[in-house]
């Protein structure tokens, strides 16, 4: 099994709501038009901004479920499970009991728990 900080860290960083929204209204200062063309144009652009931000969020927490996933493959095989029809049901307690604290403390409750599966 890896270190447990592997699992904490993803590789897509937290989207900036501020970041986007500075790299993306960069536009407004070339924008030449009507006021009601400028106003269409902050619009647009702020829909623009919502949409980025919503994608960068969704590849963020798809980047988390992912870890997960893996956290929870590696633990299976670290304790020689991955066949065991009730270790999902044995995950599902060490997560209830020990996720606020992190994949240290599920582990933990884990390897506790594991033996009444084995």
């Amino acid at each position: 099994m890896k270190e447990i900080s592997y699992y904490s860290k993803v590789d897509v960083p937290y989207p900036n709501r501020e970041e986007i929204a500075d790299a993306i209204m960069i536009e407004m200062e070339t924008f030449v038009g009507t006021k009601s063309e400028i106003i269409a144009k902050e619009e647009e652009l702020k829909v623009k901004v919502k949409e980025t931000y919503f994608i960068m969020k969704k590849a963020y927490n798809s980047g988390i479920a992912d870890k997960s996933q893996e956290f929870k493959f590696d633990l299976f095989e670290e304790y020689n499970v991955l066949n065991n029809p009730k270790k999902d049901k044995c995950f599902e307690f060490a997560w209830e009991y020990g996720h606020s604290d992190g994949y240290g403390e599920i582990a933990n409750y884990f390897g506790d728990l594991v033996e009444l599966i084995k």
